[in-house]
């Protein structure tokens, strides 16, 4: 029995197992290319029970996120024969803008340049005359003009902003609109506070775009004919 802390894992070379943990005990084939991710620490007991020695590239980190793990996604499967989702441009640079300021220390719920949408928005805060009040998803006539209009900012439509910013606060533990009186995280630039708020966030453009959340691993784990259906290329 031993345990490992959070960590990303990929089969070299495949073989099969015996596994032992707290959800009991079971036998599994893991293929070539197989790969799995665990945030927190996990104890178990593996014996190989193939007629092969398997391989693994373990990697045990401190602050791995969904958003590291969706660019390892990204850079690693763009050539890849089998799509796991098309994803347009607006989506990719805002999950990148999130993903930046998020590692960078450079998010702050409060702030309009440096928000979910402020980020979005390339640290700019012209969005916040979309509505009287930040948090608020009730445009105001500046905001119903760009909308009725069809402007977009960077992708978005004004309606689009202002839901991408309240999914946030709320998830953040905000009670939006924001007011000094309305109730708020303890520490509102805390990690797991900002991770919850940007996982979120995410969920939210990934149903924008129509398409499957990529906070979902689920498309990393199929497999055919003892073969990943999703393969990892260099």
């Amino acid at each position: 029995m031993h345990y490992q802390k959070s960590h990303f894992g990929y089969a070299l070379v495949r073989s099969k197992f015996r596994i032992k943990d707290t959800s009991g005990t079971r036998e599994v084939n893991v293929p070539t290319g197989y790969s799995f991710s665990k945030n927190e620490l996990s104890t178990h007991e593996v014996l190989i029970i193939g007629n092969r020695t398997a391989v693994f590239l373990i990697v045990e980190y401190k602050w791995l996120t969904s958003f590291d793990f969706y660019f390892f996604r990204i850079f690693y499967f763009r050539k890849r024969k089998k799509s796991l989702m098309k994803t347009s441009k607006r989506f990719d640079a805002a999950i990148e803008r999130l993903y930046i300021a998020f590692h960078n220390n450079t998010l702050n719920p409060e702030c309009c340049k440096q928000c979910a949408v402020g980020n979005i928005l390339n640290n700019t805060e012209s969005w916040k005359y979309l509505s009287d009040n930040h948090g608020s998803k009730q445009l105001n006539y500046i905001g119903k003009f760009h909308q009725n209009i069809g402007r977009r900012f960077n992708g978005y439509t004004p309606l689009e902003l202002l839901t991408i910013e309240s999914v946030f606060l709320r998830a953040c533990g905000y009670t939006v609109p924001l007011h000094y009186k309305n109730s708020k995280p303890k520490n509102t630039t805390d990690k797991e506070v900002l991770f919850k708020g940007l996982s979120a966030v995410v969920s939210h453009l990934c149903r924008l775009e129509g398409i499957s959340n990529i906070m979902d691993y689920s498309k990393l784990f199929e497999y055919e004919n003892d073969k990943p259906k999703y393969l990892l290329s260099y």
